[in-house]
């Protein structure tokens, strides 16, 4: 399936081709994600071919594992395995504020403490090159998961020149295998992966190293095509094809978009920019929340025409106002400056608070589409904890929801 995900418009696509559960103990998971626009951390042009993976901007769950630049460092990195890099600071008593989990240097191992009780063991430590500033950097891939009752998943590696995961091995002793593709320049591109029963998973791949084809143990045969800078166009499957775009806007705000067009010929339209016309977006509405609740807060009810993205689904895609949706169908990159009034009305609108000046991850308020094309959609306000009264725009200390 395919997401975007907001406010920094991220087209993602995750599959989960095999779940395998044994009768005691972690079950086996085989997840995908491709993740078109990489973090800070997980930069793309970090990608190391000499770690096993199932090439660039895909994560795979089974490949997660601890980096740092030096393990005296109070401060490590967490790669999940599906899209996500965390920076944890270490200690029992550092709990990271999304997952409310802790990671521990211990014994030459970090310790991962969930709060459902599971416990995971990074100990097979490697020295690699981050390619993007060419320094020293230390991994340490996950060697073992440990439900609360002791049971754990053992993972099995060879790191001679590159780093491969070979087995994982259930608490009943059974190996889900993975096997390598025989390409010498990507050879620890991951070809299959088979599960104790015999269910298998295989992946192909272009000639520079891009994931194209994803065959599930159903036999299934997902297909995906890239442009020339890897950026995904198209994935093909027996149901049908659907087309990725990302037309970006070039004029004086900063601005992404991606448009996504289903088998049924549906299209969804993601926008998000930094700042929009006033007489497009008003700056300000009208009653403010701040008179309408009754209470002290911190509603932010100025320059809601800036942080903000917008949601057209196909129904309101149809309903653009002509010349825009003629330039949105060719995927002008300046379509944007054909957009109305009305039809910002007619897009699902979020507005970000912001955070050491950029988008943030915190949402003030969200109004659904316009239900005529006149009067403006439902809207919701959010309140959060640790706000300014002066700097209501700003995230504050807390991201805790204290209000709607």
């Amino acid at each position: 399936m395919w997401y975007v995900t907001e406010p920094e418009v991220n087209l993602w696509l995750e599959d989960q081709p095999l779940l395998y559960r044994p009768s005691l103990g972690p079950e086996v998971r085989v997840l995908l994600r491709y993740k078109d626009q990489s973090g800070t951390q997980d930069d793309f042009r970090r990608y190391d071919t000499n770690v096993f993976s199932v090439g660039v901007r895909w994560s795979l769950s089974l490949r997660a594992y601890v980096e740092t630049t030096d393990t005296s460092n109070p401060d490590a990195w967490l790669f999940t395995g599906d899209g996500r890099a965390i920076q944890y600071t270490l200690g029992a008593n550092n709990i990271e504020y999304g997952t409310r989990s802790t990671l521990v240097w211990s014994t030459n191992q970090y310790i991962l403490s969930q709060p459902d009780g599971f416990k995971e063991y990074y100990s097979v430590g490697t020295q690699g090159t981050d390619l993007l500033d060419n320094t020293t950097v230390y991994r340490y891939f996950l060697r073992r998961r440990v439900d609360p009752q002791g049971n754990a998943l053992t993972f099995n590696y060879t790191t001679n020149g590159t780093v491969k995961l070979t087995g994982v091995v259930d608490a009943n002793n059974r190996t889900t295998q993975i096997s390598y593709t025989n390409n010498a320049a990507f050879a620890a591109l991951v070809w299959r992966v088979a599960d104790p029963d015999a269910n298998t998973v295989e992946f192909k791949y272009s000639t520079n190293g891009c994931l194209t084809n994803l065959i599930d143990v159903a036999g299934i045969d997902s297909r995906m095509e890239y442009d020339g800078a890897q950026n995904l166009l198209r994935l093909k499957t027996p149901y049908g094809e659907t087309r990725f775009d990302f037309p970006f806007v070039t004029n004086r705000f900063d601005s992404r978009a991606v448009k996504v067009t289903e088998p049924t010929e549906g299209v969804h339209l993601f926008l998000a920019g930094t700042q929009f016309e006033s007489d497009l977006v008003p700056d300000t509405d009208t009653p403010p929340p701040t008179e309408a609740v009754g209470y002290t807060n911190t509603f932010n009810n100025g320059n809601l025409n800036q942080w903000n993205s917008f949601y057209w689904g196909p129904r309101q895609y149809a309903l653009l106002s002509a010349t825009a949706k003629a330039h949105a169908d060719t995927n002008d990159v300046e379509f944007r400056t054909y957009l109305t009034a009305t039809d910002y009305q007619r897009g699902r609108m979020r507005h970000w608070l912001t955070r050491s000046g950029g988008f943030g991850t915190t949402l003030a308020l969200e109004r659904d589409p316009t239900p005529d094309g006149t009067t403006a959609g439902k809207k919701i306000w959010y309140d959060h904890e640790g706000k300014s009264q002066d700097d209501n725009h700003i995230e504050g200390t807390m991201r805790q929801l204290v209000s709607s």
